[in-house]
C-alpha cells in the first residue's frame, strides 16, 4: 500500500516491515551458507517465534508474569501488567511452536507439518478450519497455520492439533486471546557480498509482528539473547 506524505498511517495499514542489515567478519564460504539458508527460508518459511526483545532484558520477567497470573504478585501499573501478560502469552506460544517444529523434524523431513484440527488464516487474516490440511495452499503461501496466544474470546484448535495446543493454554487468563501465524515467509531478499571487506549486506521483508532477529538466527544458525545492561550505581 502506498501512502502520500499527507496521509497518516492507520491501524491495519501496515502489511510488513523492510529490514536492511550489514553483517561483518563474514568470509566467502560463510556468505554462501548464509545465502543458501536465506533462500531456503524464502521457499519453506520460518517458525514465527517471538524474538528475545519481546521478553525484556531482565531474565526474571517470565517468572514475574507467572506469579502475577497465579495471584502471587500484585502489579499496580497497568502498562507493566499488560507487558507481563504479553510475555506470558508469548512464552507459551514459543513453547508450543518449538514442539510443532520438533514434530515436523521427526515426521515430515523438517518441513512444517500440518495437523488435523489446525486453524488457518488466509491472506486477509480470516480464520478457518478445513476438513483436510491444505498442504498445496500452504506451500503456495495462500494460507498459514496459526498458533494460540491464550486468553478469552479466541478460537482453539481441535483434534491432534488441539491436543498439543492444550498443553500451552491457560483457561484462567481473562485477557483477550489471539491467534498468530506459526510460519512466515521472508520476501524480497537481496544480498550483496563485498569481498576483501568481509562484509555482507542483506535486505528482506517480513510480515508485521514478526522479528528480524528470528530471520538472523536462522541464517546464523545460532540463538541470540538480550545483553544485560548494568544498572548505574547510585551516588552517595
Amino acid at each position: 500500500m502506498l501512502l502520500d506524505h499527507s496521509q497518516s498511517i492507520r491501524m491495519g495499514d501496515l502489511m510488513g516491515n523492510r529490514f536492511s542489515i550489514n553483517l561483518f567478519e563474514v568470509n566467502q564460504i560463510q556468505a554462501g551458507q548464509i545465502e543458501k539458508l536465506a533462500r531456503k527460508s524464502e521457499k519453506l518459511g520460518l517458525p514465527n517465534y517471538f524474538g528475545y526483545q519481546r521478553f525484556g532484558r531482565d531474565g526474571d520477567s517470565v517468572e514475574q508474569a507467572k506469579k502475577m497470573i497465579e495471584g502471587d504478585l500484585h502489579i499496580e501499573d497497568a502498562k507493566l501488567k499488560k507487558f507481563l501478560i504479553s510475555i506470558y502469552q508469548s512464552t507459551l506460544f514459543n513453547e508450543w511452536l518449538a514442539e510443532r517444529v520438533q514434530i515436523s523434524r521427526d515426521e515430515n523431513a523438517n518441513k512444517f507439518m500440518l495437523l488435523e484440527g489446525d486453524l488457518y488464516q488466509d491472506s486477509k487474516g480470516k480464520l478457518f478450519t478445513p476438513k483436510n490440511p491444505q498442504q498445496k495452499d500452504f506451500e503456495a503461501k495462500k494460507v498459514l497455520p496459526t498458533g494460540l496466544l491464550c486468553g478469552r474470546g479466541v478460537y482453539r484448535s481441535s483434534a491432534r492439533a488441539g491436543e498439543i495446543e492444550a498443553k500451552y493454554d491457560d483457561g484462567f487468563l481473562y485477557d483477550k486471546g489471539l491467534r498468530r501465524a506459526a510460519i512466515i515467509f521472508p520476501k524480497d531478499i537481496q544480498m550483496k557480498y563485498t569481498q576483501g571487506f568481509d562484509k555482507m549486506h542483506i535486505a528482506f521483508t517480513l510480515p508485521k509482528g514478526s522479528y528480524a532477529t528470528v530471520f538472523l538466527e536462522n541464517i546464523a544458525s545460532k540463538e541470540f539473547k538480550a545483553k544485560k545492561i548494568k544498572k548505574p550505581q547510585s551516588k552517595r
